[in-house]
């Protein structure tokens, strides 16, 4: 007789079990597996808005200072855009080389260089920038300017090379 309810309760048994486990996969793939695996992307302008109410907390702007802030950088993008359009047309150009040659061409040299100099023009600028938004600063803030971008230039240096000793 035990024998027989064992047997009855055996198919109930697979039947809970199979309904806890759908119930679990359920519970996963709704609170987990839905969730994006990365954040969604900022929009240009809403970063800039960011770093912008950033800059302005971190520093202490004042009004007048976050507008000059606002207009100064206005000013820098419509400079360096058109320099960074031109490294990556020249760097699209470079590569396109590969189809042509796997050798090292004249032209590839030539791009190459290229790439560098507006590379080197791109940096100045922002030099500049960032010499001209520290110039609109008191000196308490100019020190917090430095140290922040210090900051910044440290989270955003890639690793050193590994040691091959």
């Amino acid at each position: 007789m035990d024998a027989i309810i064992r047997n009855r309760a055996v198919p109930w048994i697979i039947v809970i079990l199979v309904v806890v486990n759908l119930m679990t996969l359920s519970t996963l793939w709704f609170f987990v597996l839905r969730r994006p695996l990365h954040p969604p992307a900022i929009s240009g302008e809403k970063r800039q808005e960011q770093v912008d109410l950033f800059l302005a907390k971190e520093l202490n702007l004042s009004e007048e200072q976050a507008r000059r802030f606002d207009q100064m950088q206005e000013q820098h993008f419509r400079r360096s855009d058109p320099i960074i359009e031109e490294i990556h047309r020249l760097k699209e150009e470079l590569f396109h080389q590969l189809v042509f040659s796997a050798d090292e061409s004249a032209r590839a040299r030539e791009l190459a260089q290229e790439i560098g100099e507006r590379e080197t023009e791109k940096e100045l600028l922002l030099f500049r920038h960032f010499t001209e938004l520290l110039s609109t600063l008191r000196p308490e803030q100019q020190n917090d300017f430095k140290r922040l971008i210090h900051e910044i230039l440290r989270k955003i240096a890639p690793p050193p090379p590994p040691d091959r000793r």
